[in-house]
């Protein structure tokens, strides 16, 4: 490990100059590899990560989406936890598993990750709303690298940032040095300052058209109602899509993620994952499937809704109308059971909270949190095939809703509704991908979406969804 030179920053500049002090660190280290390989020497006797893992330590605090802008390499991802205390951005692939149609395939390739992760590395992916049918052509781009080790991660975590380069130490060396190549070829770009474009910028935005338009979706939820009445389901999740299109041919995915983040609220996960040049998936989730601590599971049962704005006293109305509705109660209540359930089949011992109000943005939810010590047999597989997905994005039963849902929404949800996040030996965490766009070339599908109960009124529920939304609207100002 070699520390990076002190460099104190004021300006973005000056950010690059940090960054590329790093990489020409990185940049020696890899050519020593390099040419130990060229001499036919294998660095390591057995297939690690951890030993393929070359670490910069950054001194000072730094944006990570300064550095991942100047990394042209597809997939990129930036991922930051609710309370921003793990950051990640990263590119390349050191080691990457395809999409399968079926859920249990995507499943089986986290079991499989395991043994090749060290102790630190961790695998980065995403699952479809519904995984156990085929993408339609608008998805079709995240088949491809759904679950993967990045090659190139800095990370922010414990106070401190560290940029890693992930090789793969193995029998191979042949394959090694095509990896370090690789490497080589995406950092040597980022030892030159390059000219940041401010997110302030604005590209001008139009509402193309939405799915489905106010007569659609009260039909919807009128049939949604009918069905609640006769007992098939108790609750169903119906989601709105909008599409909006940029004047310019060309949009650049993670300006676009820079310029939404100004707006965006600052107790969300925030997530970026562009698997090709002009397309990519970005969100920022209130919401947390779950994390993992070791053996220790934590999670939450998040439903409910009511405005949020900046009027404290008008904020607190809402907040105690939300805590004493019968049917938003009731909502999150069937999401809660739901959990306690899960957790009492994934769990030696399990306990549940206080329920309280969670602020996310434009809108406040009801949010109980809980959690539980993992049997010892149980893997990350185990619990996303168990919650995924929840009675908060689906609808209770799960296959009654999941079968509505297909035959009535009209567009197919792919990430939006799904889960992303990374897996580790030691630890996991997975938000649920809600309040979220898909960006295909200058054209951006924003996703909302309302739980239907008994009680539920069409132009309430409509409403829901416009604020819920409201992290994206500012591109149409």
């Amino acid at each position: 490990m070699v520390e990076s030179p002190d460099l104190k920053r004021d300006s973005p500049v000056q950010q690059d100059a940090l960054f590329a002090y790093t990489a020409q660190t990185l940049i020696k280290t890899l050519r020593k590899v390099e040419k130990l390989l060229q001499r036919h020497a294998s660095p390591a006797q057995e297939p690690a990560w951890e030993d393929g893992a070359f670490i910069v330590p950054f001194k000072d605090e730094v944006d990570p989406l300064l550095w991942l802008r100047q990394c042209r390499e597809t997939p990129r991802f930036y991922w930051s936890n609710r309370d921003g205390s793990m950051q990640v951005a990263a590119c390349g692939i050191a080691y990457g598993v395809a999409h399968t149609p079926q859920n249990e395939g995507h499943m089986q390739a986290l079991q499989d990750i395991f043994p090749v992760l060290g102790e630190r590395t961790h695998a980065y992916t995403v699952l479809y709303f519904d995984a156990n049918k085929p993408s339609s052509p608008l998805w079709k781009e995240f088949d491809h690298t759904c679950l993967f080790v990045p090659l190139l991660e800095a990370i922010y975590k414990h106070g401190q940032w560290k940029l890693y380069c992930n090789v793969f130490f193995g029998k191979d060396n042949l394959q090694l040095l095509n990896r370090t190549r690789q490497a080589l070829r995406i950092l040597l770009p980022m030892t030159q300052p390059i000219k940041m474009v401010e997110p302030s910028i604005c590209v001008p935005w139009e509402l193309c058209h939405q799915i489905p338009q106010m007569p659609g979706w009260k039909c919807h939820v009128k049939q949604a109602l009918n069905r609640i009445a006769g007992r098939h389901m108790h609750k169903v999740v119906l989601a709105r899509q909008q599409v909006l299109r940029s004047s310019n041919d060309v949009v650049d995915p993670l300006q676009v993620f820079l310029r939404t983040r100004q707006h965006a609220p600052s107790n969300c996960f925030s997530f970026f994952w562009q698997p090709s040049q002009q397309q990519a998936f970005m969100g920022f989730s209130p919401e947390r499937l779950y994390t993992r601590r070791n053996s220790r599971l934590y999670t939450e049962a998040v439903a409910g809704t009511r405005p949020l704005g900046e009027d404290a006293s008008q904020n607190a109305l809402w907040r105690q109308e939300l805590l004493a509705s019968t049917k938003d109660g009731h909502e999150q209540q069937q999401v809660t059971d739901f959990l306690q359930r899960a957790l009492g089949q994934l769990c030696s011992e399990h306990c549940t909270g206080e329920r309280t109000v969670l602020q996310a943005g434009h809108v406040q939810h009801l949010v109980t949190p809980l959690e539980g010590d993992l049997h010892s047999h149980v893997t990350d597989a185990d619990i996303l095939s168990c919650l995924h997905p929840t009675p908060a994005v689906c609808g209770n039963p799960r296959d009654k809703a999941q079968e509505f849902i297909a035959a009535q929404e009209g567009f197919d949800r792919g990430c939006y509704g799904g889960v992303i996040g990374y897996v580790g030996k030691k630890e996991a965490e997975f938000a649920v991908a809600i309040r979220s766009a898909l960006l295909v070339k200058n054209q951006l599908h924003v996703f909302a979406g309302a739980g239907i109960v008994e009680g539920s009124d069409p132009l309430s529920e409509w409403e829901e969804t416009q604020s819920k939304m409201g992290v994206f609207a500012h591109l149409l100002d």
